[in-house]
């Protein structure tokens, strides 16, 4: 299925609500790397492991097929590596650490300790505080506490840069 019709957008819509519906969509999904990257398989683009970038790309595809009938891979690779140049400007050249085009993805096995630590922490992160989480991260997981604090340091920094991506 078109990524247009699942999103329930024309060709010719409006720019501006195609990329507010997609980042919705990709915002929305359990696995938002594997979203976007089905966007980017789906016409072309091999898949990234970096989330972030993926994220950008799948952005660029959806705008590129909005704006017209017919995509071309090289102005939608040009102008997603523009987005991302912009953003290391600003951020510094760790914001797109750990990425590189794959031609497969490795296999990763369902629910690993980081996908249950993110669960735990958007399912308590308004009820409890952070020691309390972290306690309960080192429960569930049979960790160190140490690794639990480590679990919820790298979930906190996924949200700020999806709040990052968000306000580019």
């Amino acid at each position: 299925m078109s990524i247009l019709k699942k999103l329930h957008l024309e060709p010719g819509s409006s720019t501006t609500r195609a990329i507010n519906i997609t980042r919705e969509f990709l915002d929305n999904q359990r696995n938002p790397l594997g979203a976007a990257n089905s966007i980017l398989v789906e016409h072309g683009i091999k898949p990234l492991l970096n989330c972030k970038k993926a994220y950008i790309y799948a952005l660029s595809v959806v705008e590129d097929l909005v704006n017209s009938r017919e995509i071309v891979i090289k102005d939608i690779i040009d102008k997603a590596n523009s987005r991302i140049d912009r953003i290391t400007d600003i951020m510094g050249p760790y914001a797109f650490v750990d990425d590189s085009p794959v031609d497969e993805l490795p296999v990763t096995k369902k629910g690993g300790k980081r996908a249950v630590a993110r669960e735990l922490y958007y399912k308590y992160k308004d009820t409890k505080d952070e020691k309390s989480i972290i306690e309960l991260v080192q429960k569930e997981l049979g960790v160190t506490k140490p690794n639990a604090y480590s679990y919820i340091y790298l979930v906190k920094k996924e949200m700020k840069l999806q709040w990052a991506l968000r306000s580019s």
